[in-house]
């Protein structure tokens, strides 16, 4: 096999090299002379953009005087006020960079007789307008004006509630609940006040509490315009947690409402009575306050069952709950 040298002439070399390079530097000017003319553009249609009208919005915050102490706002008073307005672009350009003052509304001395804030839709144009150029058209503002009814607090002494439906630990109960302060003032219109009756407490989770519990505890928002003195008002519970037992006897039937001429006997003549009571009571029981009883039916009426439930009287008033072994007996009635 043969190979056939060529010979390259270094001169040819550099030659090709340099042409190349030609070619580079003119694409890249006729690249930058493109670009310079689009920006030329851009800037002659952007002069040209900004002596047209155009719309825009802004938005200028809302300050109220300081109200005395004893004075509302009886609704919601706006936070700001948006304004459309109309101007050559350039203009419209300095104001999306411009900072405006807010609008101030003053509690003047015809407001603070009549008990409202206003601000009409004149002077609320005007607020704005001193803060812009002599050319500049306000086309809209809303809301178009500020008009605040003012009331003057009144004070209701209203009872506390506990807000919730506590949930213990089995084989607990909740006794007594003591709410300290039982009652607080409440701070509002007449007409808010009037339609309060009593205030409630916030929710507690009492299953983790097996005794003795005291607990400071916020109280619900009245809502509507209506407050406390302070916030988060505060009340100060005692929940009286006891452990619950349970305790059995058997006592004997007692019969009442026999009519007259008769007797009744209860068969059998004894139940048992099984008693659920507060563990610290466990002592306090004497079977002797205890009373087992059927009770017949007044003024002789038919009796549709032959068996008469057996009641628990006379019991202390601290008995949870109760329940008899047997719960109905039949019974005998005949003559004396």
């Amino acid at each position: 096999m043969k190979l056939k040298l060529q010979n390259v002439n270094p001169k040819n070399k550099r030659k090709n090299r340099s042409n190349g390079n030609e070619v580079k530097e003119a694409r890249s000017k006729r690249i930058l002379t493109f670009l310079f003319f689009v920006l030329l553009s851009f800037v002659f249609w952007l002069l040209m953009s900004l002596r047209l009208d155009y719309r825009m919005r802004v938005t200028l915050p809302v300050v109220y005087d300081e109200l005395p102490a004893n004075v509302r706002h009886a609704d919601t008073a706006p936070e700001e006020v948006v304004f459309e307005i109309e101007d050559k672009g350039v203009e419209l350009l300095k104001y999306s960079l411009k900072k405006f003052a807010p609008i101030r509304v003053k509690l003047s001395a015809q407001n603070r007789q009549h008990l409202r804030l206003e601000l009409g839709k004149k002077a609320l144009v005007e607020e704005l307008q001193r803060q812009l150029s002599p050319g500049t058209r306000i086309i809209s503002a809303t809301p178009s004006e500020i008009s605040l009814p003012l009331f003057t607090l009144r004070d209701k002494l209203v009872p506390v509630k506990l807000g919730f439906k506590p949930a213990l630990t089995q084989g607990h109960r909740l006794g007594a609940t003591i709410i300290t302060p039982s009652a607080v003032h409440i701070y509002g219109s007449d007409q808010k006040l009037r339609h309060i009756k009593e205030v409630l407490t916030d929710s507690v989770d009492l299953s983790q509490y097996t005794s003795l519990t005291e607990l400071d505890v916020p109280l619900k928002e009245p809502g509507g315009g209506v407050e406390y003195d302070k916030n988060p008002q505060m009340v100060h519970i005692t929940f009286d947690i006891e452990a619950l037992t349970e305790r059995s006897y058997d006592l004997p039937i007692q019969a009442h409402n026999i009519p007259s001429g008769y007797t009744l006997i209860p068969l059998p003549g004894t139940a048992k009575v099984t008693l659920t009571i507060p563990q610290a009571r466990y002592n306090q029981l004497d079977p002797e306050q205890l009373e087992l009883a059927i009770v017949y039916p007044k003024g002789g009426a038919k009796i549709s069952d032959t068996q008469l439930p057996v009641e628990l009287r006379n019991a202390p008033d601290w008995i949870v709950s109760y329940r008899c072994h047997p719960s109905k007996v039949e019974f005998i009635l005949k003559k004396k």
